[in-house]
């Protein structure tokens, strides 16, 4: 009795954990972290931030895209870096002085919008998604 209960519970939880495992593979992870960066950068430039909110949820989206592609085509964890460590360790990622010099500005301005509720001006969003467009251009590989 006791070998059956057993039995019953392991095949449950292996059903269970196969279940859990298709949710984690899904097709997002096909697609090619530079297309996924792209694509999002591409929605953020018919956004125009008109208040402070609209402004930091803005460059908050600005940010993690920066983040989250660093993350995942170079495998470093910049998703949970703060953006000083970022700056700290910009040596070892490897990229560009200037290129990643540029990024950390786009960064640290994203800090200073979202938590000092600075307001930025039209020019700067401009040059902002420019400046992480042409990083992400630069940087693709395997495509």
């Amino acid at each position: 009795m006791i070998i059956i209960l057993f039995l019953i519970f392991v095949i449950g939880y292996f059903m269970r954990k196969s279940r859990v495992d298709n949710k984690f593979n899904s097709k997002d992870k096909k697609i090619h972290p530079y297309i996924i960066a792209k694509s999002k950068i591409k929605s953020l430039n018919n956004k125009n931030p008109k208040s402070q909110n609209e402004a930091g949820a803005f460059y908050s989206e600005l940010s993690y895209i920066v983040r989250e592609f660093i993350q995942n085509q170079f495998f470093i964890k910049t998703i949970e870096m703060t953006t000083n460590e970022i700056k700290h360790y910009k040596n070892m990622i490897g990229f560009d002085k200037n290129e990643i010099n540029k990024i950390i500005s786009v960064l640290e301005r994203a800090d200073l919008i979202k938590f000092a509720k600075l307001f930025p001006l039209e020019n700067d969003i401009k040059i902002d998604l420019n400046v992480v467009d042409e990083f992400l251009d630069n940087q693709k590989i395997d495509l």
